[in-house]
């Protein structure tokens, strides 16, 4: 298996609105990408149920569904930000 996705740790930086780490409530938002959408197309659009996992959730329910990990990589941003933006999980049954 090969998960790539947002590093979990981005929604803990300034200007990502008032969002706690470990908050495991759901939260209401936006589908993906709908900014990328003409306003009268994106009046159409759902709101959506968000749950945010911490790195640890994600690490263990890779681990809890028999999967042997077999690397775990960070990655900085587009603009060399020296913060982990997104991560890589290597794993196998």
């Amino acid at each position: 298996m090969i998960l790539s996705d947002f590093h979990p740790f981005r929604r803990c930086l300034p200007g990502q609105g008032e969002i706690e780490y470990f908050d495991p409530e759901l939260k209401s938002g936006d589908v993906a990408y709908k900014g990328f959408f003409d306003e009268q197309e994106q009046a159409d659009f759902p709101d959506v149920s968000v749950r945010l996992y911490t790195l640890s959730d994600i690490i263990n329910a890779v681990l809890e569904a028999g999967f042997t990990l077999k690397r775990f990589d960070e990655h900085r941003g587009w603009n060399n930000e020296n913060i982990p933006w997104e991560f890589t999980v290597l794993a196998d049954k």
